[in-house]
């Protein structure tokens, strides 16, 4: 669902529909925390009232729910934005895994998340798909606990980049993320230690995702709301 509100985001700015497209940003941002992210790209365009209404929205359903129900606080904290080694993240999670320090991760991912905040500030007249799509890839390369069906977030921007762009490598990258993987269940039946498999999915998926997130940093750093067929880096 949350694919389908990125989806629904970039397809109605493309109508230029942007108050449908900040709706569909917001719908995503109740399902699953992670497209908040997407704020500073709102900010910067000048849509300031679309993130205050998203923030506002988000802040009044978490009190509504833990005033009722507020034994799950605790578990929500340790759950989403307690600090933890990375376990299943891709990039970070796969220097996480390989030195076995959660420290290298988050380094990592303050690296990638402050180099996108800066690009965004600096870049500011980029399109929004494109910024979009830069924080969308730098969200699944970082975040410590990114599984499979996580990257059919990506789904969505793979869309718009073949409607820009129609070249092969968009859509073998979304068919490379779209590839379900062995549950870990099964591996442990081949056994295969977690921490190798954990190590290999994590290798495996960062690469695309990587590819995806050059490509968005190229579109970004021309700084063209423009998007044209046959512009790419």
């Amino acid at each position: 669902m949350v694919a389908v509100g990125i989806f629904g985001l970039l397809w109605w700015e493309h109508r230029g529909r942007p108050a449908r497209g900040a709706a569909a940003w917001t719908a995503a941002t109740q399902i699953k925390i992670a497209p908040l992210l997407f704020a500073p790209v709102f900010w910067v365009h000048g849509r300031r009232r679309a993130v205050l209404v998203n923030l506002g929205l988000l802040a009044g359903s978490m009190a509504l729910y833990f005033a009722f129900h507020p034994a799950d606080l605790g578990y929500f904290w340790e759950r989403t934005l307690a600090p933890r080694p990375a376990l299943a993240a891709n990039l970070a999670g796969a220097l996480g895994i390989l030195t076995r320090s959660a420290g290298v991760s988050r380094m990592l991912s303050v690296l990638f998340l402050g180099g996108c905040l800066g690009l965004t500030w600096f870049r500011r007249q980029a399109s929004l798909h494109h910024l979009v799509g830069l924080w969308t890839t730098a969200i699944l390369l970082t975040y410590s606990r990114t599984w499979n069906h996580h990257h059919l977030l990506a789904l969505p921007l793979v869309v718009f980049l073949l409607r820009e762009e129609p070249r092969p490598i968009w859509l073998l990258l979304g068919a490379w993320l779209a590839v379900p993987v062995p549950n870990p269940v099964w591996t442990s039946l081949l056994h295969w230690p977690l921490r190798t498999w954990r190590l290999a999915e994590a290798v495996l998926f960062s690469i695309p995702l990587l590819l995806l997130f050059g490509a968005y940093v190229c579109r970004v750093g021309r700084g063209n709301r423009l998007e044209s067929p046959g512009t790419g880096c």
